[in-house]
């Protein structure tokens, strides 16, 4: 499966639906949406009817944009987490690796503590799941070259016995 550029198969697509779900139940959050970087949604779920995750997601990546820029004039390399508090919702962003952002939404049903706890764990699930995908597909691509140049040798040896042989 291909989405935001990203190519997953299924057997992992699974996983990272799992994962979310989990994350949901066990933290009782209204809705998680896994992003790139830059703000393209890879998936979500749970309850978002009431807000536009499209433009939540965009706004998260420029929220950790800017903030990134923060943690440098801080001295630090990079924060790996924001938090907004509303007055009815709330955001926790986590920053999964170098590509990946963790969008988690909840209300007055369940506190900060136990989703920034639920969504480490899941962040932790999510990246390895993540990471386990971009090396297993290097390593497609480049038995693909290796038929294709096969197939290549074959084609010109072919030829050769063909052209010596008339």
């Amino acid at each position: 499966m291909s989405i935001a550029g990203i190519v997953i198969s299924e057997a992992k697509w699974k996983d990272i639906g799992e994962i979310l779900a989990r994350l949901i139940n066990k933290s009782r959050a209204s809705c998680v949406v896994l992003t790139d970087r830059m703000g393209q949604i890879i998936t979500q779920q749970g309850y978002a009817s009431h807000f536009d995750t499209v433009a939540l997601a965009a706004f998260a990546a420029g929220d950790f944009a800017s903030a990134a820029e923060m943690a440098k004039n801080l001295g630090n390399p990079e924060f790996t987490s924001l938090f907004h508090q509303g007055q009815e919702n709330h955001i926790y962003t986590l920053l999964l690796s170098e590509e990946y952002l963790l969008i988690t939404i909840f209300d007055e049903r369940t506190i900060i503590g136990r989703i920034r706890m639920c969504a480490q764990q899941s962040g932790k699930e999510l990246s390895e799941v993540l990471l386990a995908e971009e090396k297993e597909e290097p390593a497609k691509e480049e038995e693909e070259i290796e038929e294709d140049i096969g197939l290549l040798f074959a084609k010109e040896i072919d030829k050769m016995i063909n052209q010596t042989g008339s």
